[in-house]
């Protein structure tokens, strides 16, 4: 029992050490579909919008980036939040509602209340913050629709608050004070996860397609304990080591390297899929489903993006799902003698970034890539980056980002 509980810790450790310890900042680079979400002025129709711009408002202080739908937010070292894009229902926690945002703007709430933010995840129309004292603040889009829509079906959004009001500027989801500290954020279009110092796992929003993975599509006006994963977590003696949620669903790495997934799978995105001709089988998971292809070995990272997902192994192998293409796992033909620094998945691609610094893709993943045809990967150097370090990189959604050191 000793020896299997010190497998699990140093496992852990290994993987808090290599994906989520590193405070290193960086220069902020931005290029996508969506013009709105990039931080700089653009034009999809004059601009190579796929070519990476450095955001000049930055200078190498950028820790930590999220992009939703359409806005996006960046932290900077001293704890401080930005946020850029469009506002439709005070989603940008800048006291506006409607509107455009081209340049990343503070958001003063957390300066005037001495708060360092740390974590940040942008959903379709709201955000999520954790602060450095553990408290979780969310605002935008509350639920509400309208009074006739009301009248047919109240709707729930995505806040915690237990009310359907828009927020426009950070609001504390109180239901969660008085718990042991979170210490982990994610958020899906509608829905919003929060895990704990216990290793609880706490969800609230929209419950359409199984987001929550506890056996129920209903809707949570406020954060509720997950009894589901906590059944999982003490049946087998495992905890959540790296939540991800995506679009409608979830991916969570536990510490004795298993991968689970929940929530909708209609591109295969979860990597648990069948399908018969081109009929796919098992579209919503309202459990976890174990993604339980790797041979024996350990999953040490992953990334979850709107239609595809993406897994590293132990080993250095890694694999990729969805596109309602690939419905299991499949291995990603990376050269042997790449050793992989980071996966990354979006809209219709998924990356891997090597430790010289490389970006291999499924699909383009950046403007300045190459196809190699031997492999139909499409490869890109560091130039684009002026020759920086890549020391994050990223995008669920159609906007992508990297954080380089210069």
């Amino acid at each position: 029992m000793f020896s299997k509980a010190l497998k699990k810790t140093s496992f852990a450790n290994f993987v808090s050490k290599h994906f989520y310890s590193s405070n290193r900042a960086g220069n902020l680079y931005t290029w996508g579909s969506i013009p709105a979400g990039l931080g700089s002025r653009v034009s999809a129709v004059t601009d190579d919008i796929m070519t990476p711009r450095l955001i000049e408002e930055f200078h190498g202080n950028v820790t930590k980036v999220s992009m939703g739908p359409q806005h996006s937010a960046a932290i900077t070292e001293d704890g401080s939040l930005y946020t850029f894009g469009y506002d439709r229902y005070g989603n940008l926690g800048l006291n506006i509602t409607g509107g455009l945002v081209m340049k990343p703007t503070l958001v003063s709430f957390f300066k005037t209340n001495n708060q360092r933010v740390i974590d940040v995840a942008c959903g379709k129309d709201h955000t999520v913050a954790l602060t450095e004292g553990g408290d979780v603040y969310t605002w935008g889009h509350g639920g509400r629709r309208g009074f006739l829509r009301e009248l047919l079906q109240p709707a729930i959004g995505p806040l915690g608050h237990g009310v359907n009001t828009h927020r426009s500027v950070p609001t504390a989801v109180e239901a969660l004070r008085g718990l042991p500290p979170i210490q982990s954020i994610t958020t899906g279009n509608q829905f919003c996860l929060a895990l704990n110092a216990d290793s609880d796992l706490y969800n609230w929003g929209r419950g359409k397609h199984g987001v929550f993975g506890n056996g129920s599509q209903a809707d949570l006006k406020v954060p509720a304990l997950n009894d589901t994963i906590k059944e999982l977590r003490e049946h087998n003696g495992i905890r959540i080591t790296k939540l991800k949620a995506c679009d409608n669903y979830t991916l969570a790495l536990f510490d004795d390297g298993s991968l689970w997934g929940w929530g909708n799978n209609n591109q295969g995105q979860i990597g648990c899929g069948h399908r018969i001709g081109v009929e796919q089988l098992d579209i919503d998971y309202d459990h976890p489903v174990k993604v339980d292809y790797f041979q024996g070995r350990r999953v040490v990272d992953f990334d979850a993006g709107e239609d595809m997902a993406i897994v590293l192994t132990e080993d250095n192998q890694v694999y990729y799902m969805g596109l309602r293409l690939i419905w299991q796992p499949e291995k990603f033909p990376l050269p042997e003698n790449k050793r992989v620094k980071k996966v990354t998945a979006s809209y219709g691609t998924v990356a891997v970034i090597t430790e010289d610094n490389y970006i291999y893709s499924k699909n383009p993943f950046v403007g300045n890539a190459e196809e190699d045809y031997k492999t139909g990967l499409f490869v890109a150097d560091n130039s684009i980056f002026k020759g920086g370090d890549i020391i994050d990189i990223g995008g669920s959604y159609r906007n992508r980002f990297a954080i380089v050191k210069n």
